[in-house]
């Protein structure tokens, strides 16, 4: 499950949870950005096929065109 942190402006460390939610490259690891990078590429040369084959990879669907997803 999915869980959803909030933040609240007038919170005095406000700012320090928001740069912590927003530090990338403190969650991140290679292997993530190297799978991103692959799908980036293959959208950016496939286009919608792309598309397509990832919506039905990742979302286990099994549409035949971006109309359907």
């Amino acid at each position: 499950m999915l869980k959803i942190k909030r933040l609240q402006s007038d919170q005095a460390d406000f700012q320090q949870q928001l740069e912590a939610l927003l530090a990338w490259d403190a969650v991140s690891d290679k292997s993530v950005v190297s799978i991103v990078d692959e799908i980036l590429a293959a959208v950016k040369q496939g286009g919608d096929a792309a598309l397509v084959e990832y919506t039905n990879r990742f979302d286990g669907r099994n549409v035949k065109s971006i109309a359907e997803s």
